[in-house]
């Protein structure tokens, strides 16, 4: 289903080491070989966004989230990821999907830095 929202030649954008990811097949790669196995669960929450619908591009939106992942590790430990989302949605044959997510983390640790333990 994750798939589902992004075109075929969709991208996107990670901070470094991984960088840009490139298409359906690469994107499938990097949640399967990396994502997945790094956390047991994790769920993202986006808030305050703002969508602003191109001008001059009429089938061309941008939306900026904020993003705030929370969940456990693989090694079951609490871990929280907060940062922004810059979303490039494109229409094509009347159907909107990703183009290109970009994803600047702004925060990222244990649970415990904000329990205070």
């Amino acid at each position: 289903m994750f798939l589902s929202i992004w075109w075929e030649d969709g991208e996107i954008v990670l901070p470094q080491p991984v960088g840009t990811v490139r298409g359906h097949a690469a994107i499938r790669a990097l949640v399967v070989n990396e994502l997945w196995p790094t956390w047991r669960w994790s769920m993202h929450v986006m808030s305050n966004s703002v969508t602003r619908l191109e001008e001059t591009t009429p089938d061309h939106a941008s939306v900026l989230s904020n993003v705030c992942c929370i969940g456990h590790d693989s090694h079951g430990r609490g871990q929280i990821m907060a940062g922004t989302y810059r979303d490039l949605f494109v229409q094509r044959g009347g159907t909107w999907k990703l183009a290109q997510r970009t994803v600047d983390m702004r925060w990222e640790g244990p649970v415990s830095a904000f329990a205070g333990t």
